[in-house]
């Protein structure tokens, strides 16, 4: 067997890669996909919670005793901390079963982001790898949805209707897709195995940029290929932006070719896809509408959520219904606020803008000698940031611990002290 081969360096892992591999394939087929769903996998909450107690238990001996730099500390460490403690709090004080291991999983990212500082520091994880197993997971993923898209589409495979967050939808072998409860018809648009085509459309970016730069050009073809039937306009806008960014960051900085490009993008976008953007932005007005507004509301009345709601809503305020100031969950922090009230809110900020900060200033900085898997972080992270005012984001997943906070945590311990 030859030593560069994919499955040879698996089987050959140390023992604590081959423990984070494993919570990486639990994280990518129970939390971050729909698949638990799909095939009614009824203990994906207590492998959550057995990740968690791997996170707490198994990690801390690996890397607590390590000393970590101070920016990491109130970066990433304390603002976990602030997630889960907010959370906590919440559950505590408004849900009356606390016992049920079905509210772990929104502690699942928080956990994992807190071990990675020290995994990184006790040289416990290779991100590449991770990555690489990221890509081969998603193209499998890929591959299984467009085939189940195309065969229910058309016909050849039977779906079986199932209900989903209080939706009607139908399921093939490997995805699932919206049915219409008035005809019953199937949605034209992309799920995969996730909850929304946005979603999906989310997830591709990063290896559909990965794929670009390591020249992987059939696996580009096929996220291309299903990142146009998600029929996702933020995910096509996301890609667009950092296909951008990536050109721009590539390039000599020949301002006139550049000038010239955009003018030239510019006319194909007014005059060949404009009238396209127009009508599915109209077609979404009602969407983009609630979104806007739970924006809106949340920064304009978020002083009377602190004095009111301090600590988060119950489930009996939980609704528009029973509550004046409940502003909807589609943008991320007024979810995150709903959660823990001000204490996650703080935390989920901190981490937001940290991640935004080093993708910008390691873009700007423009540095030669950057591997592949973090120019595609950075291009990814900037690409897919407005995505927090549509849905749930890479920073609610602890994919986002694995495969994007690494990079974020080795650029804040550059040129600092350990404690």
């Amino acid at each position: 067997m030859r030593k560069n081969n994919f499955f040879y360096k698996t089987i050959n892992l140390p023992f604590h890669q081959k423990i984070l591999l494993i919570i990486f394939s639990v994280v990518f087929f129970f939390q971050l996909t729909e698949y638990r769903n799909m095939y009614n996998i009824s203990l994906s909450t207590l492998i959550n919670g057995i990740i968690l107690a791997i996170s707490f238990i198994i990690f801390p001996l690996f890397g607590f005793s390590k000393k970590i730099n101070i920016r990491i500390l109130y970066s990433i460490i304390i603002p976990s901390l602030l997630i889960i403690f907010g959370y906590s709090i919440n559950i505590m004080l408004f849900l009356s079963d606390t016992s049920s291991l079905s509210v772990l999983a929104i502690f699942l990212p928080w956990g994992v982001l807190i071990n990675i500082p020290y995994l990184i520091k006790a040289d416990s994880i290779s991100i590449s790898l991770l990555w690489s197993y990221f890509n081969k997971c998603m193209i499998l993923l890929t591959i299984t949805s467009l085939v189940d898209y195309f065969g229910m589409s058309n016909g050849y495979i039977k779906p079986t209707t199932f209900v989903y967050q209080g939706g009607e939808y139908v399921k093939g072998y490997f995805s699932i897709m919206y049915a219409s409860i008035y005809n019953g018809e199937l949605s034209y648009r992309l799920y995969g195995s996730f909850a929304e085509p946005g979603t999906f459309a989310m997830w591709l970016i990063p290896v559909t940029i990965l794929s670009f730069l390591k020249k992987q050009y059939v696996f580009l073809l096929i996220y291309s290929i299903a990142m146009f039937f998600t029929y996702s306009l933020g995910g096509y806008i996301s890609i667009a932006l950092a296909f951008s960014l990536l050109f721009i960051l590539n390039s000599k900085k020949n301002i006139i070719s550049l000038l010239f490009i955009a003018i030239c993008i510019a006319f194909v976008f007014n005059f060949l896809l404009l009238d396209y953007f127009i009508d599915a932005y109209v077609n979404k007005q009602e969407s983009a509408t609630i979104r806007e507004d739970n924006f809106s509301n949340f920064i304009i009345y978020l002083p009377d959520l602190i004095i009111s709601y301090p600590f988060g809503l119950s489930p009996e305020t939980n609704s528009e219904s029973n509550n004046a100031l409940y502003f909807g969950s589609n943008f991320m922090p007024l979810l995150v606020y709903n959660r823990g009230g001000l204490l996650s809110l703080f935390g989920y900020v901190t981490i937001l803008s940290s991640s935004l900060v080093y993708a910008l200033k390691l873009y700007i900085q423009n540095k030669k000698n950057i591997e592949i898997e973090e120019k595609m972080v950075i291009i990814s992270i900037i690409s897919i940031f407005p995505f927090i005012f549509q849905r749930t984001t890479i920073w609610d997943s602890a994919m986002f611990a694995l495969l994007f906070s690494p990079y974020i945590i080795r650029s804040l311990s550059k040129g600092y002290r350990f404690l």
